[in-house]
């Protein structure tokens, strides 16, 4: 399957016991890719870059030393560079076809909206510095060579005849190696202390070249993101290649959830468990699916993986969503529009993967709903008035509705949904709710089957 074209670019090759690319990803690969490589691949990028926002987010990476940094960053792609190839170099080349092949996949699935934009820009910025951090000098001035970055180094001379300049900077160290770059290169340094300007050039030390590279990077992938969603919204693609797509950009990898119970639910309990157990995210997924006996993708997914997570099975997804779909007049023929996605899901197609449902970080730091969307957070994505008429239908009093905006003009999203969950079910026990849609459900249960005593609620 043919997906991209253009010449291959050509990253420094290196000789160390590992060899990470270093490639600012020019051009897109040649040659044909099947589709198993271009979905495996693209999985394994993602979880590549997910692990580094993990790390970076933990507060502990920018206190590292060089060594321990380059140990974390050997330790992230060690699965990324599993190959089924024994000889070394070609193991080294199955490496750096893959990281291209995934990343201009990964460019396909993140370039929809600036939310995943953003994200995808910074996380590809941030794996190309520690993967420069973690090369030898040597390869870093290699790369550098490669892709005509413009920069002379500086003697030694030249540096000590500024040192009383360069002394005042908040990086410099007297064995400091400095370059000269043009000044309009260096202006995200400019103002930081960093770098000093003098006739037309900036002497950068050269622990801050990579984040002058960083922000040329990040510029160049902003453009070609923008280029690939139009290009996507004019293109037809392969219904498979579709879903794929859309899995990775929404897709967690890292399931934050694990089910509790084995009960399994079918679908003529929906109903009631929707009216009792739901929380309010799905209650207003369901309502809408009932009304207009359809979903948009991403409210399929944030319902499907939910009730999948509930208990109920492959079949019975398959004849619940066939049966409502169905009562659409003009509806598209199910299985050939809905039914690979449901299976792909459950791990039936594709790579197989046994797919978690979303949890409340993921939902409310999602992609917003648009017009005709209904998937998201209540408490996140409706304006006040749609979200006070929506508590009222469930018929919370307006004097426990207050209660329940004030959390969320202060942003406190989960917090709300805790408090809804206090209210409808008449508890002060709330502690596990509000990290989870699944573990709400199960809260639920636990109290309306009395698997747990409910204390007198206090409101």
């Amino acid at each position: 399957m043919k997906v991209f074209g253009g010449a291959r670019p050509q990253p420094v090759q290196q000789t160390s016991s590992w060899s990470c690319p270093l490639t600012l990803y020019e051009d897109p690969p040649l040659g044909p890719i099947t589709l198993h490589e271009f979905e495996s691949f693209a999985f394994d990028r993602l979880e590549l870059l997910r692990k580094l926002d993990s790390r970076l987010s933990d507060g502990t990476w920018s206190k590292l030393g060089r060594n321990e940094r380059n140990d974390r960053v050997y330790e992230l792609e060690r699965s990324f560079r599993q190959s089924e190839e024994t000889d070394r170099q070609l193991l080294h080349e199955a490496y750096l076809r893959k990281d291209l092949i995934s990343h201009f996949t990964l460019r396909l699935a993140f370039c929809h909206t600036e939310e995943l934009r953003s994200w995808f820009r910074r996380m590809e910025a941030e794996l190309f510095r520690a993967r420069f951090e973690a090369s030898s000098p040597d390869k870093q001035d290699a790369f550098l060579e490669a892709h005509s970055f413009k920069h002379v180094e500086c003697d030694a001379d030249e540096v000590a005849r500024l040192e009383h300049l360069l002394s005042q900077l908040a990086v410099h160290k007297p064995d400091n190696l400095y370059y000269k770059v043009r000044f309009q290169k260096a202006l995200p340094l400019i103002g930081r202390r960093r770098i000093l300007v003098r006739g037309g050039w900036a002497y950068v030390p050269k622990s801050d070249l990579v984040a002058l590279i960083m922000t040329s990077f990040k510029s160049s992938l902003s453009a070609s993101l923008v280029v690939a969603a139009q290009a996507m919204a004019t293109k037809q693609y392969d219904e498979r290649l579709e879903i794929l797509l859309k899995q990775l950009s929404v897709q967690e990898l890292n399931p934050s959830y694990k089910r509790q119970s084995s009960g399994s639910i079918t679908p003529d309990e929906i109903p009631a468990l929707a009216e009792s157990s739901f929380p309010l995210c799905m209650q207003n997924l369901y309502e809408a699916l009932m009304r207009d006996s359809h979903l948009r993708y991403g409210g399929r997914q944030q319902f499907g993986l939910f009730l999948k997570g509930c208990g109920l099975s492959l079949e019975h997804a398959l004849y619940f969503f066939r049966t409502i779909f169905s009562r659409k007049p003009g509806a598209q023929n199910f299985d050939k529009a809905y039914a690979y996605n449901i299976r792909h899901n459950y791990g039936r197609e594709g790579k197989r993967a046994d797919y978690t449902p979303f949890s409340c970080h993921h939902i409310i730091n999602g992609p917003t709903p648009s017009e005709g969307d209904h998937h998201g957070c209540p408490f996140r994505h409706f304006d006040e008035r749609h979200l006070v008429a929506k508590l009222r239908s469930r018929r919370i009093p307006d004097s426990q509705i207050g209660r329940i905006t004030s959390l969320v003009r202060d942003k406190h999203y989960q917090l709300a949904c805790r408090e809804y969950f206090k209210i409808t079910h008449r508890t002060d026990d709330a502690e596990r709710v509000g990290n989870h849609p699944n573990t709400y459900f199960e809260e639920s249960q636990a109290l309306l089957q009395g698997s747990r005593p409910a204390p007198e609620s206090t409101t």
